[in-house]
């Protein structure tokens, strides 16, 4: 599912709502926990007490959310992983198009992570989906904070800024983007954008 903001042209790709599917191995092998992200042949038998509920919501999230949602939401119950099943809980709502709840999940999962990378993420896209752009902008800024190394951030935050006429500020960022970009990666949007953004930087200087 992409959430892409049209000005003046598509930037596909970029604007994905973000699961909570992380783990941090330390905590987990910490737990007695099995890392079901590792490759195969990492992998080892070991009983799933802790995070029960909250792996079969992941595994149940892409193909069955009816029962992801119910999972979710025994993890939440029980006070595992409260933050990131409330916030793939809004993911599986945003998805149905069920935007007040999936806010709503968005700023619980803050409310018990207030530095949740993929809970302002995503509050980012969906107020960008709704047209407040100054709420979005507000998430994205934050997020670039917690996660100052992942370029679609910037890319998006310049999208926003660009939609308030902030030209200036979106050509920062996007300059940003740019800088943390692969160098390998030619991303002809994001060239678009530039060049846009350049003119009406211009435009505005002469008015």
């Amino acid at each position: 599912m992409t959430r892409i903001i049209k000005f003046p042209l598509k930037s596909e790709g970029k604007f994905g709502l973000k699961p909570a599917r992380k783990k941090k191995p330390q905590q987990l092998e910490d737990a007695g926990q099995l890392n079901l992200f590792r490759s195969p042949q990492e992998a080892k038998v070991i009983s799933l007490r802790l995070e029960e509920f909250f792996e079969q919501a992941i595994q149940l999230h892409d193909n069955n959310p009816e029962q992801a949602l119910l999972a979710y939401q025994q993890s939440i119950d029980r006070e595992e992983h409260v933050a990131d099943s409330h916030c793939n809980r809004g993911i599986l709502f945003a998805a149905e198009g069920k935007h007040p709840q999936a806010v709503d999940s968005f700023t619980k999962a803050l409310h018990e992570e207030p530095r949740h990378f993929e809970g302002h993420f995503n509050l980012a896209n969906i107020y960008a989906d709704e047209g407040n752009y100054s709420l979005s902008e507000l998430h994205y800024r934050i997020a670039t904070e917690i996660e100052p190394q992942d370029p679609n951030i910037f890319y998006n935050l310049a999208l926003v800024c660009a939609m308030q006429e902030k030209y200036e500020e979106a050509l920062k960022t996007l300059n940003s983007y740019f800088n943390l970009q692969s160098v390998t990666i030619v991303d002809q949007e994001a060239q678009q954008l530039l060049a846009i953004l350049q003119s009406s930087v211009e435009i505005k200087k002469r008015s």
